[in-house]
């Protein structure tokens, strides 16, 4: 993963490693003591700026970087700008991959990178195999930019990605018949629509649903994929009242590892639901977005109370404490499965 912390150098221009280089006349530079430093010849390339300088690399008498106070470091809330543009191996983010956000880009002070949607190198992947099949039938490498990632662990039947065929596919029902047998066993395309180039898996994504399935009571043998509570004491009942405290807009940050979020934490849960056949329970949660582990943070919150191990009061006080502090209970990932990535019509 490539981070690239900006700023703009030059008014209205948007561009990367490989564009042009930019080259200007006259510069006057103010030392952190008020005396100039200029050139007359500025040759650089035509980018935002890779990196942070102290006054110094300006200016012999500015401050050492170690001197400089941690202000001059720290950003927060709107300053901070975080895009995601998958990318593989080594490639760069051009000026045709940031144009989209060109307005947001002006607005921020601190510019953040994420190209991950990550394949793994040493084992075999959905998003490897994926590629690799689709790489086979178009002719030509193909990345493919998922609606997001999930745990080690978690199913997921409704994920979706996108991709550039670079060429045009007539039949899509055989395309995928011939994808699919290029697919391990357990991977499985279910359908390929063709969309505008605007689409994008994962920033038209208006909302996901997820499921967490468990059952309770004596070892199920013949269970199908969930997770086994073999504790004593589980109520059910509740296990709800926990589940109902999460409906609404709140702020889930004790509810995610995730270090930074631009939208604050904030996230709505729109609809929780609950399923229980002879001990067999699922809980169905849809909501406008979801961070990271939060799905099983919630969902262990409210098996520990269900077991008696935790009060409603403490889950309360994680959704409304300002200060900070990560709930540390996740429940496990295998009950835990994507059941749909939601887009506007």
């Amino acid at each position: 993963m490539y981070v690239y912390l900006s700023y703009p150098i030059a008014e209205g221009q948007i561009a990367w490693p490989d564009a042009p280089v930019y080259t200007s006349g006259r510069h006057d530079i103010i030392g952190i003591d008020g005396s100039y430093c200029n050139t007359s010849v500025m040759t650089i390339p035509n980018h935002y700026g890779t990196h942070y300088d102290a006054p110094r690399h300006f200016n012999a008498k500015g401050p050492k970087i170690t001197e400089l106070p941690m202000d001059y470091f720290c950003f927060k809330g709107d300053e901070i700008l975080i895009l995601d543009i998958p990318k593989t191996f080594k490639e760069v983010i051009t000026a045709e991959d940031v144009m989209p956000y060109k307005d947001q880009i002006a607005k921020a002070k601190l510019l953040l990178f994420r190209t991950g949607f990550e394949k793994q190198k040493e084992y075999p992947s959905i998003q490897g195999s994926l590629e690799k099949a689709l790489s086979q039938l178009c002719g030509r490498c193909i990345v493919i930019h998922g609606a997001g990632r999930t745990d080690k662990g978690v199913s997921a039947k409704g994920q979706t990605f996108t991709f550039k065929a670079h060429r045009q596919i007539e039949n899509l029902d055989q395309f995928l018949t011939a994808l699919n047998r290029l697919l391990p066993k357990d991977i499985y395309v279910l359908s390929l629509k063709e969309v505008a180039d605007s689409f994008d898996a994962r920033h038209s994504c208006c909302g996901k649903v997820y499921s967490y399935s468990f059952h309770y009571g004596p070892r199920d043998v013949f269970a199908p994929i969930e997770y086994q509570l073999e504790i004593p004491g589980f109520s059910l009942d509740r296990m709800k009242e926990c589940l109902n405290l999460y409906l609404g807009k709140h702020n889930f940050k004790n509810f995610t590892s995730k270090p930074i979020d631009v939208d604050h934490y904030i996230r709505t849960i729109q609809e929780i639901r609950v399923e229980e056949n002879k001990g067999h329970v699922k809980v169905f949660f849809k909501a406008n977005g979801f961070m990271t582990y939060q799905v099983r943070i919630m969902m262990g919150a409210a098996l520990r109370v269900a077991l008696g191990r935790m009060s409603l009061e403490e889950v309360k006080i994680a959704l409304d404490s300002e200060k900070r502090k990560i709930l540390s209970y996740k429940a496990d990932p295998i009950g835990l499965m994507l059941e749909e990535v939601l887009y506007a019509e």
